[in-house]
């Protein structure tokens, strides 16, 4: 598989340069760097601002979102527009991105929007101006904050989707290939969506058309942008099972039938029922199962830390 190619804040673990000078060490950026190729950016100094600078804000300026640095009165939204533009033209290939949270240039979220420029004025709150330039130029790209990347079902959530969409871009070179990435996903897309593999299978049915890969890759991140509950978990291992259970002995069948029940009470850790499930298809064989990238859909050197009532890091043995 090739490497995923992720943007990120350049002052995460790259360069000094924060507002303040500084460079921001990041665990899982920096655990990153030998699984994905980082295209590194810091829009402020792209747009000719040094390190340290002068603040810079997000204001509302005839009802539009601006880009604003009081200590010297300057709109600095075109030079934003005009870098963004620039970058985003020479990167055209990006399947996700790390952003530096609260930055009025890089936020993804809770972003302080001015109503108006002055001093103590209300605000309400948006996604930073380069982030929201990157998501219109890439729709399905896939973005989220060092902050929430600390919490370890969204950073589960986040190297999930990235390595899908990496292989569906890989994959979508031919209809074959992107039948085999159907089937081998399939497991996966059944625990954001019930309904996920048949609407990709029906949709591949008009790869000759136009507009095919854009609308199949809006499918694929349409049925990812969510993170999937014990329900759907619990739905998808029993299915798993069933493709297994003719093959195993009475006492496996119980014993997994207990465990799905300790799972429904949150007693066992998803990845207990995957490595057991997984052994089981090793065991006899069953390539359509062991193919399954719900097993492994990143990279297990990735993995951190589990969560106590949540471990969506499904590992092969």
């Amino acid at each position: 598989m090739i490497k995923p190619i992720l943007g990120v804040s350049k002052c995460l673990e790259f360069d000094n340069c924060r507002y303040d000078g500084k460079l921001i060490g990041n665990d899982f950026v920096r655990r990153l760097k030998d699984h994905v190729d980082f295209v590194p950016v810091c829009p402020e100094v792209g747009i000719g601002l040094g390190s340290p600078r002068q603040p810079i804000r997000l204001v509302k300026i005839n009802k539009e979102k601006n880009l604003y640095q009081p200590s010297t009165d300057e709109n600095l939204t075109q030079k934003m527009k005009d870098f963004s533009k620039k970058f985003l033209e020479e990167h055209g290939v990006l399947d996700g991105f790390i952003l530096k949270h609260s930055s009025p240039t890089c936020g993804v979220r809770n972003v302080k929007l001015y109503h108006k420029i002055g001093k103590a004025v209300g605000y309400d709150q948006t996604m930073g101006i380069f982030t929201e330039l990157v998501i219109k130029k890439f729709p399905t790209i896939v973005v989220e904050d060092e902050a929430r990347l600390r919490n370890p079902v969204l950073r589960d959530s986040f190297l999930t989707r990235v390595y899908t969409m990496t292989r569906l871009r890989e994959s979508l070179t031919s209809k074959d290939f992107l039948l085999d990435f159907c089937k081998n996903n399939e497991m996966l897309f059944l625990c954001y969506d019930h309904a996920g593999p048949k609407r990709l299978i029906e949709l591949l049915s008009s790869y000759s058309q136009k507009d095919f890969e854009q609308k199949f890759t809006a499918l694929v991140f349409e049925i990812l942008n969510k993170i999937p509950d014990s329900d759907s978990l619990y739905r998808t291992y029993a299915y798993i099972f069933s493709l297994l259970k003719d093959k195993l002995t009475v006492v496996e069948k119980d014993y997994f039938d207990v465990i799905q029940r300790d799972f429904s009470q949150s007693l066992v850790l998803p990845s207990q029922i995957s490595t057991l499930l997984y052994s089981w298809a090793l065991r006899f064989d069953i390539k359509s199962i062991i193919s399954q990238t719900i097993f492994e859909p990143y990279p297990k050197k990735l993995v951190q830390e589990y969560s106590k009532n949540r471990d969506y890091s499904l590992l092969k043995l």
